[in-house]
This record gives C-alpha cells, sequence and structure tokens, in this order.
C-alpha cells in the first residue's frame, strides 16, 4: 500500500450465481460486508485504509458464509 490514506473499493458479485454474503478484513479488523446478492447483482463495498508515512504490506482477507464462496469481480485502490 503506498504511504498516507487510501479509500478502497471492492466489487462483489456475480453474474451467473447468488453470491452468499463476502467478509473483508485487512490487519485482522473487519472493515466491509455485503449482503446476500442474487445472480446478476453486484454492489460495491467502501473502506479506507492508510499506509503510513513510508507505505506498507496489507493482506486483505475475504471470506463467505461457511461452505459458500466469495466472488470478487474488481479492487479498485484510490
Amino acid at each position: 500500500m503506498p504511504a498516507g490514506g487510501h479509500d478502497v473499493f471492492v466489487l462483489v458479485g456475480d453474474a451467473t450465481v447468488d453470491s452468499h454474503p463476502t467478509y473483508i478484513r485487512a490487519d485482522t479488523a473487519p472493515f466491509a460486508e455485503s449482503g446476500h446478492l442474487a445472480g446478476g447483482e453486484f454492489t460495491w463495498l467502501h473502506f479506507a485504509l492508510d499506509g503510513g508515512s513510508t507505505g506498507r504490506e496489507v493482506d486483505l482477507e475475504l471470506a463467505s458464509v461457511p461452505d459458500e464462496q466469495w466472488h470478487l469481480a474488481a479492487l479498485l485502490l484510490r
């Protein structure tokens, strides 16, 4: 992650199948959550992350309900 504060946008959903809730964590803290989306539905999730004064590595963890899959369509860092 580059230095400074950044807006993160994540597009979740699927064009053909239902998408169960998607949970996003960064640095072990919850940042965003989608609801259940029907096939053909998408939604943007938004949260802010800070790269500090010199930039840093950030691990994003995406998860869903047990035995289901999350559907990531796009990730935008602004």
